[in-house]
């Protein structure tokens, strides 16, 4: 009896996924649905925008967003790449913020608009920040 485990990886069953099933709706947010091949080309275009940043395997980035597509194509490019994704409670205060940050400084922050201030008044000068709707539109 073989008793090998194969491991795959998030990224890669998902692109078995876009493979079966392109046309296939994968993501219903509010108003706005995504096929597996939208969701595949916006994860692309997040993770070659996030190569361009730096961001390769283990780079540290932490991540505080509401709820959105945008968040999950981030996230989903972010293992791609092999980064290390700290997600963040939004509702955290600045200090928790801080204290996170300097705990496991991390080289880029992903966050949104609604949040930047807060974000870039908590972490000060520790690590970039950068919006998860720029990478979006990347």
């Amino acid at each position: 009896m073989d008793t090998t485990t194969t491991v795959r990886t998030i990224p890669a069953l998902f692109e078995d996924a876009v493979q079966r099933a392109p046309s296939k709706p994968w993501l219903t947010f509010e108003d706005s649905t995504y096929t597996y091949a939208e969701a595949h080309e916006r994860v692309a275009a997040i993770a070659c925008a996030l190569r361009e940043l730096g961001v390769e395997r283990e780079t540290m980035v932490l991540a505080t967003t509401r709820n959105s597509p945008e968040y999950l194509f981030t996230w989903l490019a972010l293992m791609r790449l092999g980064a290390v994704l700290l997600p963040v409670n939004p509702a955290s205060s600045g200090q928790e913020l801080a204290g996170l940050a300097g705990q496991v400084r991390p080289e880029l922050v992903v966050t949104d608009g609604g949040l930047r201030e807060l974000v870039e008044r908590s972490i000060a000068d520790s690590a970039r920040v950068v919006l998860v709707e720029e990478l979006a539109g990347a």
